[in-house]
């Protein structure tokens, strides 16, 4: 990843921009995709309905309570795959969540991923022979456009070694 300046490794985040909370770009496996975000406990799809790049693809474009763009077939690193952006609704009342969480899936090893209200997520689901992997590029509410070309930027610029 082409790192731009202002922008750090902390955590599961390739890079994320400093003095932000969920500004950045990451890349991750979905281990479980959950249904309603919201209303996440016990909302866990079932494992044999993500196991494709088109399975999870399909997933994370029909959660409920998010705003999602048309997903749209992308290439990074002469991978293929697809990109879509999704928003959290800046008036969804998160206290009315379970855990006061709008949880969108986990990693593996079962780090859970969460997002807050308004939050632009832009996701890049590749196919790597067989496995899906998601580049994540998230966003704060109010971020310069500056800030988020940069994101953009950084995600296309990631390579993915060895082949």
């Amino acid at each position: 990843i082409d790192v731009a300046d202002g922008y750090e490794g902390i955590g599961e985040w390739a890079a994320r921009r400093i003095g932000t909370t969920q500004t950045g770009v990451n890349t991750l496996a979905i281990g479980d995709v959950y249904a309603d975000p919201c209303q996440w406990e016990g909302s866990l799809l079932d494992r044999s309905a993500i196991s494709t790049t088109d399975e999870v693809v399909v997933a994370l474009a029909s959660q409920k309570g998010l705003r999602v763009s048309t997903p749209t077939d992308v290439t990074v690193d002469g991978f293929a795959g697809t990109y879509m952006e999704r928003r959290v609704p800046v008036r969804t009342d998160l206290s009315e969540c379970d855990g006061g969480q709008f949880r969108v899936y986990l990693e593996p090893g079962g780090g859970d991923r969460y997002l807050v209200r308004g939050l632009l997520q832009r996701l890049w689901i590749l196919d790597i022979e067989g496995v899906p992997l998601v580049i994540e590029a998230g966003n704060d509410p109010g971020t310069s456009a500056l800030v988020r070309a940069e994101l953009i930027q950084m995600a296309e610029s990631i390579r993915i070694d060895p082949r």
